[in-house]
This record gives C-alpha cells, sequence and structure tokens, in this order.
C-alpha cells in the first residue's frame, strides 16, 4: 500500500468535501524554446490541489507524507506559485511531526513587498472513526482558511546584519 498516496488522496477528500472551490491534479505546463524557434511544451507537473478563492486569493495546497519539511518541498511549492500566479500555499504533512510550523516567506527582492508565503498545515491521522476524520478533515480546512497576509519586516535578516 502506498501510504504518500493515500494521504495524498485523503488531503483532496478533505478540500472536495468542503463548502471551498477546489481544483485537484491540475496541471501546470513547462515549456522549451531555443533561438527563433517556436515554443514547444516540453513537460507538465500536477498540482495536488489549487484553491482559485480562499478569502480573495488563490492558494497551492501540496500534501506530504513525510516527517519533516525539506527544501525541495519548498522548491516544488514556489514553482508552483510561480506558475499559478499564487502568492500563498499549503504544505499539509500529518499531525504531530512537526515542532516548528512557522510560515516560510519568500521575498522577491531585499526590499519588496512582493512574496510568496508557505504556511504548514497538518492532518490528523490518529482517529479510528469515520467521525474523527471528518473532525481531523473540518480542523485542515480551518488551518488553511485562517492564513492571510505575512508581517514583513523592513529588512531581511541578512540586511540587518550588514549581509545584504
Amino acid at each position: 500500500m502506498d501510504l504518500a498516496r493515500l494521504f495524498e488522496d485523503s488531503v483532496v477528500r478533505a478540500f472536495r468535501d468542503s463548502d471551498l472551490e477546489c481544483e485537484a491534479k491540475r496541471p501546470v505546463y513547462i515549456f522549451r524554446q531555443s533561438d527563433g524557434a517556436a515554443i514547444e511544451r516540453h513537460t507538465s507537473m500536477e498540482l495536488d490541489l489549487f484553491l482559485p478563492n480562499v478569502r480573495n486569493e488563490a492558494v497551492v495546497v501540496d500534501a506530504k507524507y513525510k516527517r519533516q519539511i525539506s527544501a525541495a518541498s519548498l522548491h516544488q511549492m514556489t514553482t508552483y506559485c510561480w506558475l499559478t500566479g499564487a502568492r500563498r500555499a499549503v504544505l499539509v504533512l500529518p499531525r504531530g511531526n512537526l515542532a516548528d510550523r512557522r510560515s516560510f516567506v519568500l521575498r522577491a527582492g531585499s526590499n519588496s513587498r512582493d512574496v510568496i508565503r508557505i504556511d504548514i498545515a497538518e492532518l490528523d491521522l490518529t482517529s479510528g472513526t469515520l467521525e474523527g476524520w471528518h473532525r481531523a478533515a473540518r480542523d485542515l480546512i480551518a488551518q488553511v482558511e485562517k492564513g492571510g497576509p505575512p508581517d514583513l519586516p523592513d529588512s531581511t535578516p541578512d540586511q540587518a546584519r550588514g549581509y545584504a
């Protein structure tokens, strides 16, 4: 049994059962072009979920059945945001694996207000009942709905230390 796939399907089901508009398995395309040649589709990637309107903003959701957040997951979420135009993403992991659930904020430039925010949400997998699963799904939706714009400092930590 593929537990990663089962977890991803559970996250998708939670959103499909909610009142939020969602698109599961939405493809995004990558193209190639050589000098003067036509642009050709090269490959595609598939978003777990795209939510076009959560409190008036588009949100990319990706489910990872992992114990920690990898740099590759952050790269993937940033790419998905860039390709869809979303400024917010939510990385969903099983509940209880992370001690630090702070959001990641990526700035376009040192003084830019243009950011991508990657929030962390958790899905509780411990319930052995259908009602417990529905409760966990509602809790996940609430975590995604409560997100908002990040509080941005006037300088980055590197600027404060004199590196930028």
